[in-house]
């Protein structure tokens, strides 16, 4: 008996918001010693997705600077001022053809585990729904695995 292949899926890291309440990104915000940034990315590489892509405002940014340290691959959102929407549309864009779907995760969600995203993309695999969503507890969360 063999085992198909695991999918290929990359993610998508909205992460161009100003954070202008907060007084500095959100995704270099500390979460137990770690950015968001480092968590949201490391659950999602290490859950198999790749590659990771971050989307930033600026590509001199901090936030694209610990994107490429964790092995990420920043790329630039043109217009952050529609919103997250403009950060997914850019993350499409770069989607290589190969790609059998997409997760995306926003950056202030840092607490998922990388077992999560290994459990998503192996029903990904197993259902050919267009769409896998985690659920805890009856509620919805993050991050989603679209089918392409």
């Amino acid at each position: 008996m063999t085992t198909a292949p695991p999918p290929s899926v990359p993610a998508i890291v909205p992460a161009s918001g100003r954070s202008s309440r907060m007084g500095t990104a959100k995704a270099l915000l500390d979460a137990d010693g770690r950015t968001f940034l480092e968590r949201v990315t490391g659950a999602l590489a290490g859950g198999g997705c790749f590659p990771v892509f971050v989307v930033v405002e600026d590509l001199r940014s901090p936030v694209a600077a610990v994107a490429r340290t964790g092995g990420c691959l920043p790329i630039l959102n043109p217009d952050p001022s529609e919103g997250p929407i403009s950060s997914i549309r850019a993350g499409l864009a770069q989607l290589p053809p190969e790609a059998e779907g997409f997760m995306v995760c926003p950056v202030d969600h840092p607490r998922f585990q990388e077992e999560t995203v290994a459990a998503l993309l192996h029903a990904f695999q197993a259902n050919p729904a267009p769409l896998v969503v985690p659920v805890f507890q009856g509620v919805r969360g993050h991050p989603t695995l679209f089918r392409r």
